[in-house]
């Protein structure tokens, strides 16, 4: 079975060339995502790939694939409505639709103190991660996990769910879920507010960035958090009131 790929995720690809019951005819991703990695990919298993600097490039691409069945996992495009409309395109969401649609579920669910995440796959249509659920995996999360953690948790569910969904593009068994879509996290959600954040906020927002460069704290980027006790104290000196942390807190951060 011929399948395409749209995204970055060289850990998907790997799983995808793994498999015997498909075949990878085309790895399709954007141009400013693309790594020295991924051609020597394409170049060991002579896999063609094209390069996208925007949306409007999608339908062309699209044809001139020899499938119309589309894997899609980390890709930054919303694509087309008319692609949707002609192409089985099953995306693999790292967060739930009931309630954690959007760009940034994995951060999301650490900023909110969930307890488990599920992993979703399911069938484009019209809306931002609406669709038919083709199968789903719950991941849970533990206190001290942070965000890449919990992206590699998620991605070794990656060779069932890839089973799963092969079975539905010969068989095709799916059905609807409703949900709420979330909006992408930004610097606001994840900047310490050491007057008013209590220490599950830290630590989430700090967790959270695991990933990226760390959360955010007067021009430093905080990488990790130590805490065995949670006091702030105001201070007034002859630059005026500010905030200390007390003892028994420690931030560790990496000057930008």
């Amino acid at each position: 079975m011929l399948i395409g790929y749209l995204g970055f995720s060289v850990s998907m690809v790997k799983y995808i060339l793994s498999r015997t019951d498909v075949h990878l005819c085309l790895w399709i991703c954007e141009k400013s995502r693309w790594t020295r990695e991924m051609q020597e990919i394409c170049d060991a298993h002579g896999m063609k790939y094209r390069l996208v600097q925007n949306r409007a490039e999608l339908p062309s691409i699209l044809r001139s694939c020899q499938t119309v069945n589309f894997l899609m996992y980390e890709f930054g495009l919303i694509l087309p409505e008319e692609v949707t409309e002609k192409y089985c395109i099953i995306n693999f969401h790292p967060g739930s639709l009931e309630n954690n649609r959007g760009r940034t579920p994995i951060v999301r669910s650490i900023l909110r103190g969930d307890s488990y995440t599920k992993y979703v796959a399911y069938r484009l249509t019209k809306g931002i991660d609406q669709g038919q659920e083709i199968t789903s995996r719950v991941v849970p999360i533990t206190q001290d996990m942070d965000s890449l953690q919990l992206k590699q948790r998620m991605e070794q569910c990656l060779p069932e769910m890839l089973n799963d969904v092969a079975a539905y593009l010969r068989d095709g068994q799916i059905h609807e879920e409703a949900g709420i879509y979330c909006p992408k996290v930004g610097a606001a959600d994840y900047t310490l507010n050491l007057s008013e954040d209590r220490l599950q906020d830290v630590e989430r927002k700090v967790l959270s960035q695991g990933m990226y460069d760390g959360a955010i704290l007067d021009g430093r980027r905080i990488r990790s958090v130590e805490t065995r006790d949670y006091t702030w104290t105001r201070v007034a000196d002859e630059d005026g009131l500010h905030y200390e942390i007390r003892a028994h807190v420690v931030l560790h951060d990496e000057m930008r």
